[in-house]
This record gives C-alpha cells, sequence and structure tokens, in this order.
C-alpha cells in the first residue's frame, strides 16, 4: 500500500483498524468512483448552496453504490459452492462487510439530507440578510434625503425650535 502521497488507489479498506486511519490508502473512497467535488456560485452570506445541493447529490449516489457493493458482496458470497465450517466463517464474514457497507450506505443518505437541510436554511437565511440589507440602504437613503431637506426646513416660519436651530 503506497504511504501519505496522496494518491488514494480504488481498492475497499481492508480491516477495520484501516477505514479510520490518516494513513488509510482507501479512506474516504472505499473503492467507489471518485471524491466529491463541490464547485459554485455563492449567497449574500457567501455559501454556495447549489455545490452544497451538488455535494448532498454526489453522496447519494455514493450511497447507491454503496448499497449494490454490499448486495453484490453477499450474493457472491452465498453463491459459493465451498461447504464446511471455513465456508460458513467465510460467509458470516462476508455478510459482515456487506452489512457495513449498507450501513455506511445510510450514513451517506443521512448526510445528503443534513446537507439538503443546511442547504435549505442557508438560502432562507440569504434571503432575509438581502431582505434587511435593502431595507437598511432604504432607511439610509431616506434620512440622507431628510438630512439633504433640512436646511431648506429651517428657514420656514413657525419652526424656530423645533429642529435644533435658532
Amino acid at each position: 500500500m503506497p504511504e501519505s502521497t496522496g494518491d488514494l488507489p480504488d481498492t475497499p479498506v481492508h480491516s477495520a483498524a484501516d477505514a479510520g486511519s490518516p494513513r488509510s490508502p482507501t479512506r474516504g473512497t472505499v473503492g467507489l468512483g471518485d471524491p466529491p467535488v463541490v464547485t459554485g456560485r455563492s449567497t449574500t452570506l457567501g455559501v454556495d448552496t447549489s455545490a452544497i445541493r451538488s455535494l448532498a447529490g454526489q453522496l447519494r449516489e455514493r450511497a447507491a453504490e454503496l448499497r449494490l457493493a454490499g448486495d453484490g458482496v453477499a450474493g457472491r458470497a452465498a453463491s459459493v459452492l465451498w461447504t464446511g465450517r471455513a465456508a460458513e466463517a467465510m460467509r458470516r464474514a462476508a455478510l459482515d462487510r456487506a452489512h457495513g457497507l449498507r450501513s455506511c450506505a445510510e450514513v451517506h443518505e443521512a448526510a445528503a439530507a443534513a446537507l439538503d437541510r443546511h442547504a435549505q436554511e442557508v438560502d432562507l437565511a440569504s434571503g432575509l440578510a438581502t431582505a434587511v440589507e435593502h431595507a437598511a440602504r432604504s432607511l439610509a437613503a431616506d434620512a440622507t434625503d431628510a438630512a439633504a431637506r433640512l436646511p431648506a426646513l429651517t428657514g420656514l416660519t413657525g419652526l424656530t425650535g423645533l429642529l435644533g436651530a435658532p
């Protein structure tokens, strides 16, 4: 297995200890396709919700790949004609691996749903921020216009003292 070169081969993780290790050559890939890519444009808050949604879609695709891989492992293990205690041990290990792949798919689905909710909340917050910014600019413009009219108002009869002018 390669050292920490940044190259991640498309091979499954071989042990549970390798799965979470930062030195694991397959950490995050599980041998299925390329890692997610995030690109796009920003909202008012500086967050790219289209990229978040794209990542959620990529996670769902990965979940489907993981489910298929789990089904394949289980099917191949069940179809082996080998018999005996070693064969049963192999089938149990394969079914455990298939269960692990399916569980990982569920986690990917949950993460995708969380990303979708996050993108929705960011869109809402961005919309609110845009509305507040628009209202603040409008109030500032109104205040600027009113301030510009103050010198003209101070010369009106009967307003002396109301605007702080002599």
